[in-house]
């Protein structure tokens, strides 16, 4: 019996699931037939089951995801810009420790403006430990490279960000600890 079955049931997972049982609206017409992509298909399985709470819950923990990333990521790079800026005019100020502390002081500058100006969640600390590090490679790479260059600017800035801006990222979720903290000593007080 189920030899037989298994050509029908195969059959059926072939086909794209139709929406011919959901009422019309009056607007409509004609009798067309929608198919289902897979967002509609998953949100329709999981509606009944949590009301849609479970869906828009996961939209909205990816949406503040991404915001936490992006914003320590863009302030990692405008930190490192702001090094770069600093030693394409002068180089003795950016070489060594003064150059990381340099887009360290920037970085965490734009992120905190970021945070209290946008009200968007982002990870001071970690934009500082991804502008600390993508400093100091783009800073090593003047062994290399002509110091204070146009040349050092482009090519160990973007050396700088191929390892400071990945660490910033993977770091960003940070942002939801410091944003805990912050909640619990306002609470307790």
């Amino acid at each position: 019996m189920l030899d037989e079955l298994e050509p029908l049931m195969l059959e059926l997972l072939d086909e794209p699931l139709l929406l011919d049982e959901l009422p019309e609206d009056e607007d409509d017409e004609g009798d067309e037939e929608e198919l289902l992509d897979d967002e509609s298909l998953l949100e329709l399985l999981l509606e009944p089951a949590t009301g849609g709470l479970f869906w828009r819950m996961i939209k909205s923990t990816m949406k503040t995801a991404v915001q936490i990333a992006s914003g320590t990521m863009l302030a990692t790079t405008i930190g490192l810009l702001a090094m770069l800026l600093v030693g394409l005019m002068s180089w003795p100020p950016a070489r060594g420790v003064s150059g990381i502390a340099i887009g360290l002081i920037t970085s965490t500058m734009f992120a905190l403006l970021l945070r209290k100006k946008l009200g968007q969640p982002i990870s001071i600390v970690a934009s500082g430990i991804g502008a600390i590090v993508a400093c100091f490679f783009a800073i090593s790479t003047a062994e290399i490279l002509p110091p204070g260059s146009l040349q050092w600017f482009f090519q160990g800035g973007l050396y700088g960000a191929a390892f400071g801006v990945p660490v910033a990222a993977i770091l960003s979720p940070l942002a939801l600890m410091e944003r805990r903290r912050v909640n619990d000593d306002s609470v307790s007080n």
